[in-house]
């Protein structure tokens, strides 16, 4: 797939009016940032070996359970909770147990570590964005505004979204949370463009919500000029923004 994949849109970026960004894997590198984690974990808990079993079994089950909802609209339930069901039921562990490994170990611990798996120009990238009159908003499947906090950006964003928040309750590729994010930055699908790692998971979401679709961070292969690439692309050296004159 081509750097704006195979949904693109627009023949010139000067038209976009507002850049959406997935957040873990497009503004941070996912699996140092895990493995990371994962020895601290261990770390900390290695006199306790049924634990170790325990969380593990909580935390792969509660992310097998968010590919399991990718596809499923038909439910009205809160989404946490369906998600957390599914866990505890897969992995024969209490609800309250996956709950709290989730809310620790997915949530909370990573944030340390976040910056120092921050790709090279995200601050500066984002600014000059912002600087040209692009809006900017993120979608992400899971709660963002801590990780952006801890990346050091949350002040570049002006609509941060999840699945989990209540006018969304659906996980990508399901199209609703761009659709609420375009919303809330006051411009239509074709004036916008999201960005994120994953071809088959946000560039399909794109796509069904009329969107073009930017690969960057992990989906360029570890690729550390991620984010300056994606500056050359959206911005060449002519541009002045979506309402501003050349």
């Amino acid at each position: 797939m081509d750097d704006l994949g195979r949904n693109q849109r627009r023949t010139s970026t000067r038209e976009y009016k507002a850049i959406v960004f997935d957040v873990d894997g497009t503004l941070y590198r996912l699996r140092p940032l895990q493995r990371s984690v994962q020895v601290h974990f261990l770390r900390g808990h290695w006199h306790q070996p049924r634990k170790i079993w325990q969380t593990h079994r909580a935390v792969s089950a509660w992310r097998r359970a968010t590919d399991l909802l990718r596809e499923v609209t038909n439910d009205d339930r809160d989404l946490r909770d369906r998600q957390v069901e599914i866990a505890a039921r897969s992995c024969a562990l209490p609800e309250e147990f996956v709950r709290e490994c989730v809310r620790r170990w997915m949530e909370e611990e990573p944030l340390p570590y976040l910056r120092e798996f921050r790709f090279d120009g995200v601050p500066e990238v984002l600014r000059e964005f912002r600087e040209r009159g692009l809006r900017l908003g993120v979608f992400s499947d899971f709660p963002a505004r801590a990780k952006l906090k801890a990346l050091g950006i949350e002040q570049s964003f002006d609509a941060v979204l999840s699945a989990h928040d209540a006018d969304v309750q659906r996980f990508k590729p399901d199209p609703r949370g761009l659709h609420v994010a375009l919303e809330q930055l006051g411009v239509e699908a074709d004036e916008a463009v999201y960005v994120g790692d994953r071809p088959l998971i946000d560039g399909v979401a794109a796509e069904r919500a009329g969107m073009a679709f930017l690969v960057a961070g992990d989906g360029l292969l570890g690729r550390s000029d991620t984010f300056w690439r994606l500056r050359k692309i959206l911005l060449p050296e002519n541009y002045c923004g979506p309402d501003q004159p050349s």
